[in-house]
């Protein structure tokens, strides 16, 4: 028996939180990091920004799959 499976090309505004700030922390982190070597008063601000996105962005997935998994927990 075959099974139909449906792929829907998704918005560019539910891409933003998985992929965009993600990148925009890593991009942060790596400008924070050559700013450190090279001596830079912001090399610490780049760097917590950093932080604070990545962890945002760690905990907006966890909680949209934990309301994705209650959501569909009497479909399986």
């Amino acid at each position: 028996m075959r099974h139909k499976v449906g792929l829907a090309l998704h918005d560019w505004r539910n891409w933003l939180p998985y992929v965009g700030v993600p990148a925009l922390g890593s991009i942060s982190l790596i400008v924070g990091a050559v700013g450190l070597f090279a001596e830079r008063s912001f090399a610490p601000y780049a760097i917590a920004a950093a932080t604070v996105l990545l962890l945002v962005a760690g905990i907006y997935g966890a909680w949209d799959l934990t309301l994705w998994i209650i959501q569909n927990r009497d479909k399986t």
